[in-house]
């Protein structure tokens, strides 16, 4: 048989030969108590390899290192995003999408 991604192609990251789906961390991310909004965006040169970064809503309790220990028992180690980044809110552009050139000009 055939395994078949679906969705973005945009989506999934290849790091080091595993494949990451950004929708699944979406998606385990959004499980976690705390966790009010949450996006998964792929960054880096393909060539070199790329990371994923979350950017993430929470509950004032919430802090990163939680998340992250959250996340070690829910995901693969390849797919725990490399950075995180705390924001107030998700920005969106004039059409109500998910703005990603203003989340990704916060990775550096």
């Amino acid at each position: 048989g055939y395994l078949i991604f679906q969705g973005r192609a945009g989506d999934v990251v290849n790091k080091g030969g595993f494949k990451i789906n950004c929708t699944r961390v979406l998606n385990v991310l959004l499980q976690i108590p705390g966790v009010q909004n949450a996006v998964v965006l792929p960054y880096g040169q393909k060539a070199k390899g790329a990371e994923i970064a979350a950017f993430l809503v929470t509950a004032k309790e919430l802090s990163q290192i939680e998340v992250r220990q959250k996340l070690k028992k829910l995901l693969q180690p390849a797919e725990i995003p490399k950075k995180f980044f705390l924001v107030k809110e998700i920005p969106l552009n004039s059409l109500g999408k998910v703005n990603t050139k203003a989340l990704r000009a916060l990775i550096k």
